[in-house]
Formats: C-alpha cells, sequence, structure tokens
C-alpha cells in the first residue's frame, strides 16, 4: 500500500437530506429553501395564547357555560302598579260583559223588587217595616178617613194626629187633620165637618192654583181622577204659594167626591222637589 493518506471522497454540492432525528414541527420541507441556509423551525405555541383571558361574555352559547340569561331588572314600584292596574282595566273592559252575562247566569235568582203602587205587591205581603207602619198608622185613623188613607199608612211614617204634642192645628170646618212625613214631602189627610166645608177649603185652594200659574212652572190644571188604590175618586188640584221669607212651596190636593175627607202633599219648590213637579207627581201616582 502506498505511504500516500488517502484522499476524502468529493464533497456534494447537493444540500444534505433531512436526518432522521431532525425537529418533528418543521412546517415546511428542506426543497422550499433551494438557496441560503434553512431556517430553524419554529415549534408550535404549547398553553393559551398570548394576550388577555378569553371572556365567556364573548361567546353567550359557550357549551362549557350555556347560554347566557340576563336577568330582567324590575321596573320601579310606582311605574309596576299602574301598570298592573292599567291591564285589570283593560280586562274589566274587554271581559266586563261576558263576565256579567256569566254572573248572572250562574247568580242565584232574585226578585227584583216589585214597583210600589201603594199596594201590596206581588204575593200581597208587606215588609216587616210596612207592616210596622201600617200598625203603628192605622191607630191614629178612623172611618172614612181611614179608608181614604189606608194605601198610604204602611209608606208614611212620623205621623201625628191634631191634639197631640206638636200636632197641627184644625182648619175651618175640620174634625180631624193628621200630618205624616214621606221623605221631604208632608202628606196631609182632612177630615171634614161636610162635603160642604170640604168644598169651600177646595176653593180656597183653586185661588192657590192660580197663584201658582205664576209662581211654579208647569204646574198642571184641574181635573178629576180617581186614586191608584182606587179608595178615593174626586177633584186632583196642584198649587203653589210663597211665604214672607221668600220660599216658594208646591202643593197637591186630592179628595174623594163621595166623603167629607181630603188629602194633600206639600213640600219645598227648590230643596225638596228641585222646582220640578215630576216627584210630587210620582209619589202621589203610587200611594194614593
Amino acid at each position: 500500500m502506498s505511504g500516500q493518506p488517502m484522499s476524502s471522497p468529493p464533497v456534494s454540492a447537493q444540500p444534505m437530506s433531512t436526518p432522521p432525528h431532525a425537529n418533528p414541527f418543521a412546517q415546511a420541507p428542506a426543497q422550499a429553501y433551494p438557496t441560503g441556509p434553512r431556517p430553524t423551525p419554529v415549534p408550535p405555541p404549547v398553553g393559551p395564547p398570548p394576550g388577555p383571558a378569553p371572556s365567556f361574555a364573548d361567546d353567550p352559547l359557550s357549551p362549557s357555560r350555556g347560554p347566557r340569561i340576563v336577568p330582567t331588572p324590575k321596573p320601579p314600584r310606582s311605574k309596576l302598579v299602574p301598570g298592573i292596574l292599567i291591564g285589570l282595566l283593560a280586562g274589566l273592559l274587554l271581559f266586563g260583559s261576558a263576565g256579567y252575562v256569566v254572573g248572572t247566569k250562574r247568580a242565584p235568582e232574585t226578585p227584583a223588587a216589585p214597583q210600589q203602587t201603594g199596594q201590596p205587591a206581588g204575593d200581597g205581603k208587606l215588609g216587616v217595616y210596612e207592616q210596622t207602619q201600617l200598625a203603628v198608622n192605622r191607630e191614629k185613623f178612623t172611618g172614612d178617613l181611614r179608608t181614604f188613607a189606608e194605601s198610604w199608612l204602611p209608606y208614611v211614617a212620623s205621623c201625628v194626629r191634631n191634639g197631640q204634642p206638636y200636632g197641627p192645628q184644625l182648619g175651618d170646618g175640620e174634625t180631624v187633620r193628621i200630618a205624616c212625613q214621606y221623605g221631604s214631602v208632608n202628606v196631609n189627610f182632612v177630615q171634614f165637618v161636610s162635603t160642604q166645608e170640604r168644598d169651600k177649603a177646595r176653593e180656597r185652594h183653586m185661588l192657590q192654583h192660580y197663584d201658582a200659574t205664576k209662581l211654579l212652572p208647569g204646574v198642571a190644571g184641574p181635573a178629576t181622577k180617581r186614586s191608584t188604590s182606587g179608595h178615593a175618586e174626586g177633584n186632583y188640584i196642584e198649587y203653589g204659594f210663597k211665604l214672607d221669607d221668600g220660599r216658594l212651596f208646591a202643593g197637591l190636593w186630592w179628595d174623594d167626591t163621595k166623603s167629607p175627607v181630603s188629602g194633600f202633599l206639600v213640600a219645598n219648590w227648590n230643596d225638596g222637589l228641585d222646582q220640578k213637579w215630576e216627584p210630587m207627581r210620582d209619589v202621589w201616582q203610587r200611594y194614593s
């Protein structure tokens, strides 16, 4: 063998292939860099990415937390109560009529109050109050006057007869006068010595009827009428008068042609009747 050292094999100009133990995180083969030195591979980041930590508020549908429910703020009390009231009123407006119909169908039937006409209504029975008034008042009436006033006795109160404390005074030709009260209306019953004396009293009220045509608008003319109860049939007169202090009063006279009796109503034109004849006529129509 020659003593000269062996020459090294020629070195290829091509770059060496990646050794088996190369970095596994390399992102590109060596052939992507035909010239220049090979870049150092950068391993993928491990752990959370840099920057601020993510907030679950950024992802309301995050499976780890579920959908985020934002509580609805309670309205102030001053606004809540009116809101409830408005809702209730709206419900009443929508269902008020229907509710009324349902209520009337389900509620126990109550008979309507009978219209008072001076006679016991329905089965002919009076209430306890009316029965008591009838019993108390009957003791003060006798003869033709009781028959004439019978239909009024269950309904008028505070009846007082002449001769009793605070009782009325007798007029000319009168033998009995009884004054009662029905609300703001004074109800009076009179028995006379004779029908002639009664007719004289009626003539005096006729003069007051002519006064009423000037004092109280709407006064009706004299007429012959039968009372609602049928207990009397005779003259019907609306009249009025004015006191010295300026107060106006309306009156209504009726009598029975066959008996020496009469009745009359009196009420304050302003405070008792509100300047109308209809309230007094209604009272007479009910109970006469």
